[in-house]
């Protein structure tokens, strides 16, 4: 079974979509980890809102990228993901997957591109 390590940062909305998300990755069979090592897919939802937010999520996406084992897929979703976009990948090595607030209603599309149900 494939294991996931969530982060979330922000907002009540992104603590929501956060526990959401996190109950899909379980339906479809993953387990949850808080061991870096351990994980296949780490998510990191970020906020924008206030540039303190932006700035603690960012070091924590730069700390999962240098530590993570090399075939983890590092997601950035949320708000900040939604304002940088695809540049977020460009400045932080190691990011896998930018996916916007606007998207996050597609995670089940998207886990099935990346992680195919067996």
């Amino acid at each position: 079974m494939p294991s996931y390590l969530f982060q979330t940062f922000g907002c009540q909305m992104n603590v929501a979509d956060s526990d959401d998300l996190q109950r899909l990755l379980i339906v479809r069979g993953f387990t949850k980890t808080n061991n870096i090592g351990n994980a296949d897919l780490i998510i990191v939802n970020t906020c924008s809102v206030r540039e303190n937010a932006e700035q603690k999520a960012k070091a924590r996406i730069y700390e999962f990228s240098r530590l993570k084992k090399k075939s983890a897929a590092l997601w950035v979703i949320g708000c900040m993901a939604q304002r940088l976009g695809a540049a977020l990948k460009d400045e932080i090595p190691g990011v896998d997957l930018v996916i916007g607030a606007k998207e996050i209603d597609s995670m089940e599309m998207i886990l099935d591109q990346y992680f195919p149900r067996q």
